[in-house]
């Protein structure tokens, strides 16, 4: 119900004016403009979410810093290439933010795992360097798959998702020497 009244404002905002009507996106547009505060809410409360059950599961500070650079990382990188392109606000950008969060966790996760059984560089390489730019890559190469689409919306997720994704790999592989180091000293 509210979502048809709120369709019916839209058109009657639009009467009279020299749009199509029935075109997706003039009322997209019109959607995201009364929606965008809802977006930020969303926005925040994943991030609040996020950092709450990170701290609940690392108890190490180090830890939560390892885990939690290269994710804000991948975000800025995705979101200040996604806007500096021109791209305005939509729910694709809470999609993107949500699958970098995931996988840039899941980065820090397997690395924190494994940890504990390296004893040489040759063993970081193998049980660390390998699974990551594995999954990464994979990962990266399904996100494309998106940009098959003709909807410009799966388009910018599949390609700033893994640009996100990409720099928070990159951005991990870079941090762990400095705690194996660490360790092995």
């Amino acid at each position: 119900k509210n979502y048809s009244s709120n369709v019916s404002k839209i058109i009657d905002k639009l009467k009279g004016k020299e749009h199509l009507l029935t075109g997706l996106p003039v009322l997209k547009k019109e959607f995201l403009r009364l929606e965008q505060k809802s977006f930020y809410k969303v926005l925040i409360c994943l991030s609040v979410v996020i950092i709450i059950f990170l701290m609940l599961v690392l108890k190490k500070s180090k830890n939560l810093l390892f885990i939690s650079i290269p994710m804000a990382g991948g975000i800025l990188i995705a979101l200040s290439i996604f806007f500096v392109s021109g791209n305005p606000l939509s729910y694709i950008v809470v999609l993107f933010i949500s699958t970098i969060i995931g996988v840039s966790i899941d980065f820090g996760f397997l690395f924190l795992h494994k940890l504990s059984e390296i004893g040489s560089q040759e063993e970081y390489e193998e049980k660390i360097v390998a699974p990551v730019v594995l999954s990464a890559f994979s990962t990266i190469i399904g996100l494309l798959s998106f940009t098959l689409t003709d909807y410009q919306e799966f388009v910018n997720y599949g390609i700033y998702s893994s640009i996100g994704i990409f720099t928070a790999a990159i951005m991990n592989l870079l941090l762990m020497p400095l705690f194996i180091r660490n360790k092995l000293s």
